[in-house]
């Protein structure tokens, strides 16, 4: 969403213990003009309690997702 890694690391060691952590934060610049609606879903799509974690099904009903499907239909683009 924001066309920034969100991820910065400098070996694959390093990103595995980020990956672990599982701590999100949308403070960075590259997050201010995302919407609430699109980090709520990032941050339930990333949550690393798998049973709180978002499944596709739960996800495509996400209002973020539905708002977005109503502007691909209106301006024709396909998914």
């Amino acid at each position: 969403l924001s066309m920034n890694n969100y991820f910065i690391f400098d070996s694959v060691q390093d990103l595995i213990e980020l990956i672990k952590k599982g701590e999100v934060s949308f403070e960075e610049a590259a997050w201010e003009n995302i919407s609430d609606e699109a980090k709520d879903l990032v941050s339930r799509l990333l949550n690393k309690n798998y049973k709180k974690r978002y499944t596709p099904a739960q996800a495509l009903a996400h209002p973020w997702i539905k708002k977005v499907k109503k502007i691909f239909l209106y301006f024709q683009i396909k998914l």
